[in-house]
């Protein structure tokens, strides 16, 4: 248990450093970190992913992600409503997951 807090400690405070250089570049518009330039609404990177629930059954469904004006969204279907996943991509991070049911799992972390 020790060892989980300080681990929840060290991310929480890396999550704040993060935020707090994606609102100072925010603020000074610096050009120092390299970033994608995409046109406002322009899809960045797509593709099909699978999704795990977050109701009491954990089901995996496929989706069809994209990022977009750095959110992650998804569809269910191609002409369905987009839903926004992830507000601000800039300040979060990934995290392996150890899932003996799924290859290459992930989980996004967002400070929120």
């Amino acid at each position: 248990l020790h060892e989980l807090v300080l681990e929840s400690a060290r991310e929480k405070r890396d999550m704040e450093q993060r935020h707090a250089v994606i609102k100072q570049k925010d603020l000074t518009q610096d050009d120092d970190i390299p970033e994608i330039q995409a046109e406002p609404g322009a899809v960045v990177t797509e593709g099909y992913l699978y999704k795990r629930a977050s109701n009491a059954f954990k089901t995996w469904s496929r989706r069809w992600f994209s990022i977009q004006n750095s959110q992650l969204v998804y569809q269910k279907k191609a002409k369905d409503v987009v839903t926004v996943v992830v507000e601000d991509l800039r300040l979060c991070t990934v995290k392996r997951c150890p899932d003996h049911e799924r290859r290459f799992c992930f989980e996004v972390v967002s400070p929120s």
